[in-house]
């Protein structure tokens, strides 16, 4: 039996112009993202997507060629969607203290000059003033606030943008000064993580696969996760948990047949994730119902607030997939970013605190563009790119 890998490359090779010509016919009336992140585990015999983020950050790991071709990208979906535009406005996380989240801000913003147009960066307003903390962190970037004027965003030093380019993630809902905006802004606001969840993602994922899997003769299971919803939640308190255990032993069951019928030796195991936003924050690993009765009072903690504070009271549980690459012998797995919905540049994610079975998204964790480095999938890349592309799709199907 072929494994995924050798069934998606042949299909690449020999199919090529008719899988770029299905990705046209399923973007027909549909826009595509500006860009996006895709997570990718590959365990050998299954290659998945398991996270898809519509607002990356981490384009400062972009080699030079990656770069070039991001700027390409960025300039063809602009004057696709929004012809008109000339400057540009960014607006980022207030991660006062985070160099390297500002790096990738630097990066947006130099793709986007290099792409033609005029851009500047500020920030939204918070009880905290954080900008001098982050003018110190990051002198060149020239950030001030933006200040709402009427139906339009202004800078403070009178910059008026014809298009917002959001690198914020709105865990915590749409800002007033976003609200019902004359300029466009992508991603759209209501695509931030306070209404987009993981399940509705996957289930549409699930709906792009039937799609291209039944055009192309490939077996569904070997390219996606089962998974489950479970809301009403509260790890802290443990209300609610009865449905997370249930639907661990459900899965586990599940993919102890699966594994069977094609002969898996692993034994199956599950994430159980936070059902919104990204960062690595409410996860955690389960191999029975019994793992989630005896979670500890600092795991409690952990799953029940994610990104701002948010109490994290619903949760989805994804079948786990054990990742095969490597970085001098630590776990490591593939990390496709894409812009105008074409992959520009393929890096791993590497963690050395962890191993082939657990979440790399984590203290510990690198990013390695460096290929030579990399045992055990860097002659993959090009179906890492192809199930990004359909993950990207699924995300712009979600929210179209």
């Amino acid at each position: 039996m072929k494994t995924i890998t050798e069934i998606l490359q042949t299909l690449i090779v020999s199919q090529e112009a008719k899988i770029n010509d299905w990705f046209t016919r399923q973007y027909k009336n549909l826009q595509s993202c500006f860009y996006s992140s895709v997570d990718i585990r590959d365990s050998g015999y299954k290659i998945v997507p398991v996270d898809t983020n519509l607002f990356p950050a981490g384009f400062n790991n972009l080699t030079s060629d990656g770069l070039k071709q991001a700027v390409v990208n960025a300039k063809s979906h602009i004057q696709k969607y929004y012809s008109e535009c000339k400057k540009i406005l960014i607006i980022p996380e207030n991660y006062s203290r985070n160099n390297f989240y500002f790096a990738n801000v630097a990066a947006l913003k130099s793709i986007l000059e290099q792409a033609g147009f005029v851009v500047e960066i500020a920030l939204l307003r918070v009880e905290h003033d954080v900008l001098d903390e982050i003018r110190n962190n990051a002198p060149n970037l020239q950030i001030s606030y933006v200040r709402r004027a009427g139906d339009q965003l202004v800078k403070d030093n009178g910059f008026i943008p014809d298009l917002i380019l959001l690198n914020t993630d709105l865990t915590s809902g749409i800002p007033l000064e976003l609200q019902n905006l004359l300029q466009p802004i992508i991603p759209d606001v209501k695509h931030g993580w306070h209404k987009r969840t993981k399940s509705v993602h996957f289930i549409t994922y699930d709906q792009v696969l039937d799609n291209f899997c039944q055009e192309f003769n490939i077996d569904k299971f070997l390219l996606s996760t089962a998974y489950h919803h479970c809301a009403k939640i509260n790890f802290k308190e443990q209300i609610g948990i009865d449905c997370v255990a249930l639907s661990v032993d459900k899965i586990i069951f599940h993919l102890q047949k699966k594994y069977a019928e094609y002969g898996i030796t692993d034994e199956p195991y599950v994430y159980v994730k936070a059902e919104r936003g990204t960062y690595g924050m409410g996860i955690m690993t389960a191999t029975s119902s019994d793992d989630i009765y005896a979670i500890n009072k600092k795991i409690r903690n952990k799953m029940n607030v994610i990104k701002d504070g948010i109490i994290n009271s619903e949760v989805i549980v994804q079948e786990g997939v054990k990742t095969i690459s490597k970085v001098n012998g630590n776990a490591a797995e593939p990390l496709i970013y894409l812009v105008d919905g074409e992959p520009v540049e393929c890096f791993f994610r590497s963690n050395s605190m962890k191993d082939d079975l657990s979440n790399l998204n984590s203290k510990g964790a690198e990013i390695i563009n460096d290929l030579s480095l990399i045992e055990g999938g860097a002659d993959r890349i090009s179906a890492y790119n192809l199930v990004a592309k359909l993950a990207t799709l699924a995300a712009a199907r979600e929210i179209g």
